[in-house]
């Protein structure tokens, strides 16, 4: 099978692509349009926030009917997020696919325009990877303590079994009879499992979160609104195996922050990037700069 050549966008008309995953299974199947960005409403298309992970033993899909090349994990984000045979396709805008990575004259007008893509889509996609045994479990606490959260309640969240069973409201007998340190350790290896996941330590995430209008993280089968994970952090006193207050900071007061790069880069000193160059370029989107200054290339 012939592999994929892409088509240049018109720079003049702000044009990106969108990807239509095509319902049904077997081999993964999609196919690539170009449109000018919205300006000022959102758009129809979704956007995925994700690892890449690493390059090696890449998985072919199609676009087009081409054969196109991608990493393991946004190969299986794919596989989750394309519907069933009964439903339509599922437009999303996945950077690995709608830029041309390998053509740095598109990437220095496409990675500019990154602000407005993640700010005018539907939703961001957060994609964490495959579930675990331990998952379910993560995500009942985080609902729990998030529900919590509008009663002003805080406890550590190695203990929510604890505090759940106690809430005699909601029926002593659909709970776990665990205690002491074993229920504890439990709880606390199903929210390290779940918080231990590489997109929490990913620079170029924090401005793909931040503009968003809205997000829904999705990790397997389940999925939950960032908002929730927002909700329960807010009613645990310890933080999570990682601190989501970069996050926090950077989503909730964005108009507080200082317009100076440096400063942003600070704050999220401690995330990583596989190229440090992507310290500065994973941050770019959060300027605002007049149409006329360039950024920087990429090079």
């Amino acid at each position: 099978m012939l592999e994929y050549r892409y088509q240049p966008l018109d720079n003049a008309k702000r044009q990106i692509r969108l990807l239509d995953i095509l319902p049904g299974s077997g081999l993964i199947k999609c196919n690539l349009r170009t449109q000018s960005l919205p300006t000022s409403t959102h758009g129809s298309y979704e956007a995925l926030s994700y690892f890449w992970g690493t390059p090696s033993a890449l998985k072919v899909i199609t676009v087009d009917g081409f054969s196109f090349s991608i990493t393991p994990n946004l190969h299986a984000a794919l596989l989750r997020l394309r519907g069933s045979d009964s439903e339509g396709p599922r437009t999303m805008w996945i950077d690995a696919i709608c830029i041309d990575q390998k053509n740095l004259l598109e990437k220095n007008t496409q990675i500019p325009l990154m602000r407005d893509i993640y700010s005018f889509c539907r939703r961001v996609v957060i994609w964490l990877g495959e579930h675990d045994v331990l998952t379910e479990s993560a995500l009942e606490g985080i609902e729990f303590m998030a529900s919590r959260s509008r009663n002003g309640e805080q406890f550590n969240y190695y203990d929510w079994k604890k505090v759940r069973r106690g809430d005699r409201s909601q029926g002593l007998l659909r709970y776990v009879p665990l205690s002491g340190q074993v229920e504890t350790l439990m709880s606390a290896a199903t929210m390290t499992s779940f918080f231990s996941r590489p997109w929490f330590t990913r620079v170029w995430v924090v401005q793909e979160l931040t503009l968003s209008p809205q997000a829904i993280v999705i990790c397997g089968k389940f999925q939950i609104d960032w908002d929730r994970i927002v909700k329960a952090d807010e009613t645990s006193r310890t933080n999570f195996e990682h601190d989501l207050g970069t996050f926090k900071r950077f989503r909730t007061w964005p108009q507080n922050l200082s317009y100076d790069i440096f400063d942003r880069m600070m704050m999220a000193w401690q995330l990583n990037a596989t190229d440090p160059r992507d310290k500065i370029y994973g941050l770019m989107g959060l300027e605002i700069m007049p149409p006329e200054e360039n950024l920087i290339d990429v090079d």
